[in-house]
């Protein structure tokens, strides 16, 4: 990089006041900081606006592209709720019998099948780009969604099945949002931006719980498949590919210099990001391993040695166990199994409200947690919100065999109230707060770029992987087992997902990816805690 070091063009001295002399020992990345036109004009502006945030109009175009990619994500509100309406609906339909067996694999296969298409998704993305991803994920919702028009009588199970399998292939390959969403957005409207994911994924379970009140389930597959339709055209049309992709991965500096200037038409702020995403072009060069062997064996080595180098070993660990524990509080199979699971809290506790009714009191409640996520966590950041939903969720959750318990030995006239469905919507409401929508969020904040495609992929595989047995077995633990004791479970592991919180996960707000990434770099034991 001796060519930079002038009087004319001062870039060593910008980089090295805003990273650190660490990365610039390195010099197999020169060429993605060569500088572009007017250098001397672009490296003081830059110094100037240093941590300049960008307008809301200056940043319209970056929000606008993020909503319609978080869009697309709504399919796996619509795939998770759908099998609970499906079921109930198929149930009392003379013409369908199904068995219980038959019931489980149309609520988990989906389930089964979103691993495959995020794993899938990581390569798909890296190689073809995002936007060509996430075209192919909505595409195989939308078949899913066509099969369910053609089930008869005659031939319902199969395509059903066959349905459920493309829909979670489909919804895997989403992950594909949490990617793009970073890459393209400002840090200061990053945590909106990624709530929004979450958002949708409450309003399509919302969307669910609404229209199953006035149409059958094939008429909801058709308005479902018109959604994707549309949501289809307008990535195509509108959306354009992330500048990160185009400079790491594409190689092409040009084209993703004009991505970010059409993202960032405030020039100060092109030039801050600019650099930003220089910063995360050296970074992943600096991580980059030999994978260029034709050989399986050492590709596979070279991966395994990316995976725990310091700056992706902990995110990645990190990221594992929030996820993990995020499957076994309960807020999934309560989605997923709605109508049984408030079923069984009316047949046990008596005097239970209509069970459609409580499923549609917790869309509302969900969706608008899931808004009210979203805004505050520009201002409060992950880690209170994670450990006050994992609180309010075990409070909740413990309420119904606390419940329980005292109606059984100490009625009294508040047995009359239906506390076991309020609290069970309670619960559904701190899911929302943040345990059930952050750690996905966190996905592509605390990934570095250089395993960010793949260890996505397999972070989300092996959620969903989790949440198929969980999903498999809940009905039979329906049956074996009182509905206080699996409540009662969930609020023992809730609790120890606030400890694992306190403990481990980072704090991300405010931080720009390329602080959060250098941070793993410089700490290689000690847990970051913000």
């Amino acid at each position: 990089m001796d060519e930079y070091k002038t009087k004319d063009f001062p870039v060593t001295e910008v980089i090295q006041s805003t990273i650190g002399s660490s990365l610039l020992e390195n010099d197999t990345a020169d060429c993605l900081l060569t500088p572009f036109s007017s250098n001397q004009d672009r490296a003081n502006r830059l110094t100037e606006s240093e941590g300049s945030n960008p307008s809301f109009k200056d940043a319209f175009k970056q929000i606008s592209v993020c909503c319609v990619m978080s869009f697309t994500v709504l399919q796996a509100g619509l795939i998770m709720s759908y099998s609970s309406v499906l079921i109930e609906q198929l149930d009392v339909d003379n013409n369908y019998d199904l068995s219980k067996e038959d019931s489980s694999w149309i609520a988990s296969l989906s389930v089964l099948t979103t691993p495959i298409g995020s794993l899938v998704c990581g390569p798909v993305m890296d190689k073809v780009g995002r936007k060509p991803g996430i075209l192919i994920a909505c595409a195989l919702s939308f078949i899913g969604w066509i099969l369910i028009l053609f089930v008869t009588p005659q031939f319902y199970l199969p395509l059903i099945l066959l349905a459920r399998i493309l829909g979670g292939l489909g919804g895997g390959m989403t992950t594909i949002a949490l990617i793009y969403i970073p890459e393209v957005c400002h840090e200061k409207y990053r945590p909106l931006m990624l709530g929004t994911n979450s958002m949708l994924v409450s309003l399509g379970i919302l969307f669910v719980t609404v229209t199953c009140y006035f149409t059958r389930w094939r008429m909801m597959a058709f308005e479902f498949c018109l959604i994707i339709l549309v949501n289809m055209i307008v990535i195509w049309l509108y959306m354009p590919e992330s500048p990160v992709w185009q400079l790491t991965m594409k190689r092409d500096r040009q084209l993703a210099e004009s991505t970010l200037r059409w993202l960032n038409p405030n020039e100060k702020v092109f030039d801050t990001q600019l650099m930003t995403l220089n910063k995360l072009a050296r970074s992943r060069t600096d991580c980059l391993t030999d994978d260029s062997s034709p050989y399986l064996t050492q590709k596979l080595k070279s991966l395994f040695h990316t995976f725990f180098s310091p700056p992706a070993k902990q995110p990645l660990l990190i990221l594992i166990g929030i996820m993990t524990l995020q499957q076994f509080c309960g807020g999934y199979t309560i989605v997923v199994y709605t109508i049984q699971v408030f079923k069984k809290l009316g047949t046990d506790f008596g005097a239970g409200i209509d069970e459609y009714t409580a499923l549609l009191f917790m869309g509302i409640l969900r969706f608008v947690f899931s808004v009210v996520t979203a805004v505050i966590s520009q201002f409060i950041g992950r880690r209170p919100l994670l450990i006050s939903s994992a609180i309010g969720m075990a409070l909740s959750s413990i309420a119904i065999p606390l419940h329980h318990y005292i109606d059984t030995n100490y009625p009294s006239k508040l047995s009359e109230m239906q506390w076991p469905v309020i609290f069970a919507l309670v619960f559904v409401s701190f899911t929302a707060l943040g345990i059930m929508n952050i750690p996905w969020s966190m996905i592509g904040e605390l990934l570095p770029m250089n395993v960010r495609g793949t260890a996505s992929g397999f972070l989300v595989a092996l959620a969903y992987t989790i949440m198929f047995f969980v999903v498999k077995i809940y009905p039979y633990l329906l049956d074996e087992f009182n509905i206080d004791v699996l409540f009662l479970a969930q609020g023992l592991l809730c609790i120890l997902t606030a400890f694992y919180v306190h403990i481990f996960v980072p704090e991300t707000l405010g931080k720009s990816l390329h602080s959060i990434q250098e941070h793993f770099y410089r700490r290689k034991e000690k847990p970051y805690q913000g």
